[in-house]
């Protein structure tokens, strides 16, 4: 697996304020007009951290193999039904088919836990501690504890 993009979708450019290593990680807006940064650990706070999209591709220099950070980048939206690759957060709880997922550090996800938003369902499982990718419908909401 290489994670980004599985079926055609629109990706619209925008400025990551962070360095991203790898296509599929999740993004949230700013505050500044046209521009995204990888999205943190859920938040019990539905205002805080909401997932806008993933990014299509990395932003390492073509030469140097190193990601940098302020570089326009490919972002999909999150559109339902949508069936994607993201990445799993090092250190990941077992997941299941079937299982809700939520954002997690450095644009990841996890399997859902508690009050956060949701990026989606898990369409096939990962072993705890196994990170890589995982293939997700997608279908972004807040979900309650």
């Amino acid at each position: 697996m290489s994670g980004g993009l599985v079926n055609n979708a629109e990706c619209i450019p925008y400025t990551c304020t962070t360095a991203v290593s790898y296509a599929g990680t999740i993004v949230a807006g700013t505050s500044t007009a046209s521009t995204v940064d990888i999205c943190g650990a859920a938040s019990t706070d539905i205002t805080v951290n909401e997932p806008i999209g993933y990014t299509f591709t990395n932003t390492k220099n073509p030469i140097t193999g190193v990601a940098t950070a302020a570089q326009k980048v490919g972002i999909c939206a999150l559109i339902p039904g949508q069936v994607t690759e993201f990445v799993v957060v090092a250190g990941n709880t077992a997941i299941s088919i079937g299982d809700k997922l939520m954002t997690a550090a450095g644009g990841t996800v996890d399997k859902k836990s508690g009050a956060c938003w949701c990026i989606g369902t898990a369409l096939e499982a990962v072993d705890g501690a196994a990170a890589g990718y995982i293939k997700v419908r997608i279908n972004k909401h807040w979900c309650s504890a």
